[in-house]
């Protein structure tokens, strides 16, 4: 995959370049684990979660761009030497209607090993460094399991 131009990181033309990119990592090629289509409404397209724990994520982002707090949100967005960081993908980019932008890191809660905990601190400090913040999501804050479920059921509906 070609770099990303050079433009300011997380500038509005450098965000809206990113989002028109396909995703960073193929998720078909990284790692065994099930892979689920999301219907994103924002965009009218496809977007691909590894797992189920992504996939409620997604879910809950499609249902916060309903309420109007989401603008978008994109899976395995960028590869963060990109800017200026070592070779990581965050799970999820998201900005907010007021131009906020959050790096996610998404896993359940028994994964998060002394070593994506590092990984993690490290993605937070080139976010903050960009401009952005960086969120943890796992099984036993956001993604709870009855979030899973409301989130299925509103997309249902």
């Amino acid at each position: 995959m070609t770099p990303l131009p050079r433009l300011v990181p997380v500038s509005d033309a450098w965000m809206d370049e990113l989002f028109a990119r396909p995703p960073a990592r193929d998720v078909y090629r990284s790692k065994s684990t099930t892979i689920l289509p999301l219907k994103t409404e924002w965009n009218d397209s496809i977007q691909y979660c590894e797992g189920e724990h992504e996939h409620h994520a997604g879910l809950l982002l499609e249902y916060l761009w309903r309420l109007g707090v989401v603008k978008r949100y994109k899976f395995q967005p960028i590869d963060l030497r990109d800017i200026g960081g070592p070779e990581a993908y965050p799970d999820i980019l998201v900005e907010s209607v007021n131009k906020q932008r959050y790096l996610i890191g998404v896993k359940a809660h028994r994964f998060l090993t002394p070593e994506v905990r590092a990984s993690f601190d490290e993605q937070q400090r080139v976010a903050a460094s960009s401009g952005m913040k960086f969120l943890c999501w796992t099984n036993r804050d956001v993604l709870k399991p009855v979030l899973g479920g409301n989130a299925l059921s509103l997309d249902r509906g």
